[in-house]
């Protein structure tokens, strides 16, 4: 994410803004996960690869409408 807003000219306090408002869940290691990814993304099956984040992805749980959650 830091690399992200160094390009587009955003300030740290940018990223807490969406994690306020609930579009991002950030984890302690720095990975960001986009809560409504599978909403408005697709990938056909050729394209996709898992995760490299196994750790974090262990801790989300995808609720009835496609978004990510954070576990309890």
């Amino acid at each position: 994410p830091r690399r992200i807003i160094k390009s587009c000219g955003c300030k740290t306090e940018d990223l807490k803004i969406l994690e306020k408002n609930g579009f991002i869940i950030i984890f302690d290691s720095g990975v960001l996960v986009i809560r409504d990814w599978k909403l408005n993304n697709t990938l056909k099956n050729d394209r996709y690869h898992p995760t490299v984040y196994n750790e974090e992805y262990k801790h989300l749980e995808t609720d009835s409408n496609g978004r990510y959650n954070k576990k309890a």
